[in-house]
């Protein structure tokens, strides 16, 4: 409440809902802010995180491709990816073994 800047609010959804895992996802410098907060409470050990980067400009702006753990080559692909997420939660919720791959179709 009250943050005005996306790391602020990322610092305080992050202090107070004490998440096991985040995933940030974003294309600007103030998503590169919030990735540096992300980084650092995840070397305390308290969270699991991923920062992931969208190539969603001409290119990717240097601070987001230094904060980032990944980049994704378009917001076409970043939808893929939230979808994969979203199958592979429903089958981890149904006992299936998130550490093996899921054979893509042919």
């Amino acid at each position: 409440p009250g943050a005005t800047e996306k790391r602020d609010a990322v610092t305080w959804l992050l202090r107070e809902r004490r998440p096991a895992v985040a995933i940030l996802i974003g294309d600007d410098l103030s998503d590169a802010l919030a990735f540096a907060v992300l980084r650092d409470v995840r070397a305390t050990g308290s969270l699991e995180g991923l920062a992931v980067g969208v190539h969603a400009f001409a290119e990717v702006p240097a601070k987001v491709a230094e904060t980032a753990d990944a980049i994704l080559d378009s917001p076409l692909e970043t939808a893929r990816f939230l979808a994969a997420l979203d199958r592979a939660l429903r089958d981890s919720s149904s006992g299936a073994d998130l550490g093996r791959p899921t054979p893509r179709p042919a």
